[in-house]
């Protein structure tokens, strides 16, 4: 699952939140996740970062 996982951040078009990761795990896998350990699984032990960044607030601003 982790492999996969993986495999699917490393594609172009990867995952927008983690929330979508949280639901594509549910899917694929029929496992419930919870929010918090997939964001300690990507951004930490994967070192993955979600491939659509948020906007930042300061250009929003402006």
């Amino acid at each position: 699952m982790r492999s996969r996982l993986e495999e699917k951040l490393e594609c172009p078009e990867g995952f927008s939140s983690y929330k979508e990761i949280v639901e594509w795990l549910k899917q694929e896998w029929n496992v419930e996740v919870k929010y918090k350990t997939v964001y300690r699984l990507v951004r930490y032990q994967l070192q993955a970062k979600l491939k659509i960044p948020r906007p930042v607030l300061s250009l929003m601003l402006t």
